[in-house]
């Protein structure tokens, strides 16, 4: 009876010695790695300003020996799993990562000790709420012996990225919201440049006055070029910038519908030439204005004229523009004296909203040149 009551004190004993050689064996480690910074070229200031600082950190701070057992957690680490600040650490690094990356803290630790430092995400456990895990940043680090440059131990600093990942998120929803309240935008632009035009039409066939169906024919071209515009920035999903080599094809077959009984047009655009909205309509008017201009006053009536467009980009950004046609020239004073198309009143407006320079010749053939800054917004082109 006696030997079976000793029993329970001897298990009870075994299990008490196995307890203090896990903690003597963890001390060691700690030991360790204090030595290591003892042993540095550390100051004593210096060492308890390094102290104070990781202890003050408000990111999470961790040391651990190479068998992944936790030696120290700073305060910031405590309350951000959400340990209270006297409870006693978890014994393992991997108590503290969240059940489904377990299998990505193998990988973590074995590429540290290999390459030394390792950036990256993974998401820790929340003690104080379970199913809710704790995203965060880490810069993790091999602590080496000063003397024999031996790694003895790991350590780590981690960021809460929760709020951050949240705030990125929420920013990709108000874009692809802000995509498609524009897209929507493009379409119902489309639609009514679409309808006005249609409009246009149905007067130019009730009318009899010549210079009315011309004023109207001209209206109703500058519209569906810059509905052109429109109907590619709503067919490209998420697209701000028109390339315009892409859209003179499209203008191309438009000019050819209309004038190709009176003049052939050529044109050159450099590939690299992308423009948002706010300088892609002004441009094409201006454009698709000195065309038209061209085509009526260049030209005698039995003559087939050629007009060539030459679009190229700078090296300092600018956005440079040759018009020129092979006819007999514009009317003395069409420019200043308004006999054309306003005066060019129009394009010199254009001009001026892109902050660019027009020079002109208008003799022997007209030639054109208009310059100005390109407006980049780092966006996708189509």
């Amino acid at each position: 009876m006696q030997v079976d009551n000793q029993l329970p004190d001897i298990e009870l004993l075994l299990g008490e010695i196995q307890t203090l050689r896990q903690q003597l064996d963890h001390t060691r480690a700690e030991l360790q790695l204090v030595r290591s910074l003892m042993d540095s070229e550390l100051t004593g200031i210096d060492l308890q300003s390094l102290v104070t600082l990781v202890h003050n950190s408000p990111h999470m701070i961790s040391l651990a020996d190479l068998n992944g057992n936790m030696l120290y957690l700073n305060p910031a680490g405590k309350s951000l799993v959400g340990l209270p600040a006297d409870a006693a650490l978890p014994t393992l690094i991997s108590d503290f990562i969240y059940p489904d990356d377990i299998e990505q803290l193998s990988l973590i630790l074995s590429t540290l000790v290999e390459q030394g430092t390792l950036n990256g995400e993974v998401r820790m456990r929340n003690f104080q709420v379970p199913a809710e895990p704790i995203l965060v940043a880490f810069a993790a680090f091999c602590v080496h012996h000063p003397q024999t440059n031996e790694v003895i131990g790991l350590g780590s600093i981690n960021r809460d990225i929760r709020q951050q990942r949240q705030t990125e998120e929420d920013i990709k929803l108000a874009l692809r919201e802000k995509d498609m309240l524009m897209q929507e935008l493009h379409h119902r632009v489309t639609n009514n440049f679409q309808f006005v035009s249609s409009l246009l039409n149905f007067r130019i066939r009730q009318t009899g006055d010549g210079a009315v169906v011309e004023a109207l024919q001209e209206s109703r071209q500058q519209i569906r070029a810059i509905a052109m515009i429109h109907q590619m920035l709503y067919q490209a999903d998420g697209v701000k910038l028109v390339r315009f080599d892409t859209y003179f094809a499209h203008l191309n077959r438009l000019w050819s519908e209309v004038y190709r009984a009176k003049a052939t047009i050529t044109y050159q655009v450099a590939p690299d030439i992308s423009l948002d909205l706010s300088q892609a309509v002004p441009c094409a008017l201006i454009i698709n204005e000195l065309v038209n201009n061209a085509v009526k006053y260049a030209f005698a009536d039995d003559v087939l004229g050629v007009i060539h467009i030459d679009i190229q980009l700078s090296e300092y950004d600018y956005v440079k523009i040759r018009v020129q046609d092979n006819g007999q020239g514009l009317p003395e004073g069409y420019y200043t004296q308004g006999k054309g198309s306003l005066g060019l009143y129009l394009v010199n407006e254009l001009v001026l909203q892109l902050q660019g320079d027009l020079e002109y010749q208008l003799e022997a053939g007209s030639l054109f040149k208009i310059q100005f800054p390109r407006v980049v917004r780092g966006e996708t082109a189509v």
